[in-house]
């Protein structure tokens, strides 16, 4: 029994079973008691992976009146929550992923989002992601890319994507990482984007045997509204 409140209390059990045709299944169920009165919740899952193929899938539910450590004691728990993952490798070295979520709230708007990634490295030294994003209640979605590069035995770069359906956000990153001994490192940042300041990072470590000294820089660049009159001179504009 763990106590986090002297008006808050919970318990669970869980069962773990490794199974050769399905993989690892677990289950569990947990009680609480509060202000509110004692609650519920149950969960079941399953999670296979193999040399090319694998999958999870869990649900879990609720009482009304179960709450979970951690969270404001007038905050209640969803009433159902699913998750599922299928993940799958393709010709080529490349991989596939596809998962979905769904959450039935009992005080906020349900969530149902579903998501696909797809990963590649075209070389030792180079990997590219793709992912994508759709929430089906609120139909808004989210696509992204990002590719690293090793650019040598402590060096590398990270260059990426995303945008939403109002605003979007670019970045780069470089990066040559402090030794375990003696030595000196960095990293720096640009980021260009809509709806969110642009920034700039950049900072620097240095080691001896007897002294450390590191620093960091940022700067902020507020993007500023266009007027129609204004946008139909210039597509883009940053001060």
């Amino acid at each position: 029994m763990r106590r986090l409140k002297t008006n808050k209390q919970q318990a669970s059990v869980a069962l773990w079973l490794a199974s050769p045709q399905l993989g690892i299944v677990t289950g569990s169920i947990a009680g609480s008691t509060a202000d509110a009165g004692d609650g519920v919740l149950a969960s079941i899952g399953v999670e296979h992976r193999g040399r090319r193929f694998s999958l999870g899938a869990n649900t879990s539910a609720t009482t009304a009146n179960f709450r979970q450590l951690g969270l404001r004691e007038n905050q209640s728990t969803p009433r159902w929550t699913t998750r599922a993952n299928v993940g799958v490798r393709v010709p080529g070295g490349g991989a596939v992923g596809l998962s979905y979520i769904e959450i039935d709230r009992r005080d906020e708007v349900d969530s149902r989002i579903f998501a696909a990634n797809y990963s590649i490295s075209p070389s030792r030294d180079v990997s590219l992601g793709l992912f994508a994003s759709k929430e089906l209640v609120s139909h808004d979605s989210f696509v992204g890319l990002i590719m690293s590069m090793s650019l040598g035995a402590r060096n590398s770069a990270i260059i990426s994507h995303n945008r939403d359906a109002a605003n979007y956000n670019s970045r780069v990153q470089l990066q040559r990482n402090t030794p375990r001994g003696n030595g000196f490192g960095y990293w720096v940042s640009a980021e260009d984007g809509r709806g969110e300041p642009n920034r700039a990072d950049a900072q620097v470590t240095t080691r001896t045997d007897f002294w450390y000294l590191s620093g960091r820089s940022r700067t902020l660049r507020q993007q500023h509204s266009l007027s129609p009159e204004r946008l139909g001179r210039r597509r883009s504009a940053w001060w």
